[in-house]
């Protein structure tokens, strides 16, 4: 398998994969035990489908939901796909991976339709094919249809997709800047429809709790975490949450878990909102080493360098009040 079709590939298991998520995100506000019942018919078709590949993998009783379940399995699949296993294995299992995944979304849709008139956005089509059964198209995927990708434009259309992404990070910042908080849900929303990168999901979160839904956000910054556990902002962003709702210890949980991340450009953040936390209960000396620490990842910020100064004059008259 050529890098082009297993791009390709992982491409189609994320837009199914996206598809499930918007349904399940409407399942979730249903409270229906049939469902229930199907989810586990569902996970046990997929443990099936890994157990009859390799005897080695079966299933065992889990303390997770069945929603969690599927999507952990959604994930271990598009890592072996993105592993080096023989095109043979790819071209076989991925399309019949994924038509599972179609034919239970396809039934959890239908569900959804009978509860009213809710919209869920279906998946694009590139090379799915799309018939429609009661009323609703139902996609597959056939191993002919990744063979014969190459000579198929989606190689472009998958850069288009990428630029798109972008654009729509750019103009939801932009937005932001702006302080039309709903147009960036809007273009942060868009961006998870191409591709559900940590980055989009904790931008969207970030918005989220502007706009109030502090709850969603924080789903939002566990889920990316969950698809990158080395990516720092979600971690930073969960902190500032719990320490606006006045959660001081549960917050520099997060904060820690925020400086020790890899993948963090803004390094200086968690010592910072740590610093907050600490001034919030009254441990100067502590919220001051925050900030020296910050200042040793940032040295040219002025702003923190007269925050600093001012705080190291002002430490005696505080501990004075304090006590």
């Amino acid at each position: 398998m050529g890098e082009g079709q297993q791009n390709i590939l992982i491409s189609e298991l994320c837009s199914a994969s996206s598809y499930l998520d918007r349904i399940f995100n409407v399942l979730s506000k249903l409270k229906n035990k049939n469902l229930d019942e199907q989810l586990e018919i569902f996970r046990q078709d997929l443990f099936d489908f890994f157990n009859n590949k390799n005897s080695l993998i079966t299933m065992d009783q889990s303390t997770n939901s069945h929603i969690n379940d599927i999507q952990n399995t959604i994930h271990f699949f598009n890592l072996f796909l993105k592993l080096p296993f023989k095109k043979k294995h790819k071209y076989e299992w991925g399309p019949e991976f994924i038509n599972i995944l179609y034919k239970y979304a396809h039934q959890f849709h239908l569900c959804c339709l009978e509860y009213g008139t809710i919209e869920i956005e279906l998946p694009r089509v590139n090379i799915l094919s799309c018939k429609e059964r009661a009323g609703l198209p139902y996609f597959s995927l056939s191993i002919e249809d990744i063979v014969n990708s190459r000579h198929c434009p989606i190689l472009s259309l998958e850069e288009k997709r990428k630029n798109k992404y972008t654009e729509f990070i750019s103009l939801g910042n932009e937005a932001i800047y702006l302080k039309q908080v709903l147009k960036a849900k809007e273009y942060f929303s868009k961006a998870i429809n191409l591709q559900e990168t940590p980055e989009a999901l904790t931008l969207l979160s970030w918005v989220q709790s502007l706009l109030g839904n502090t709850e969603d956000a924080k789903k939002l910054c566990h889920k990316a975490i969950k698809i990158d556990p080395d990516y720092g902002p979600p971690y930073n962003d969960l902190g500032t949450f719990f320490m606006e709702e006045g959660f001081f210890e549960e917050s520099l949980k997060w904060f820690e878990k925020a400086k020790k991340s890899i993948n963090y450009q803004n390094r200086e953040y968690p010592y910072i909102n740590s610093s907050r936390v600490y001034m919030k209960v009254k441990k100067f000396d502590q919220a001051l080493k925050e900030l020296q620490m910050a200042l040793t990842l940032v040295p040219t910020h002025q702003v923190l360098h007269k925050t600093v100064e001012r705080l190291i004059r002002k430490i005696p008259e505080l501990s004075r009040e304090k006590a």
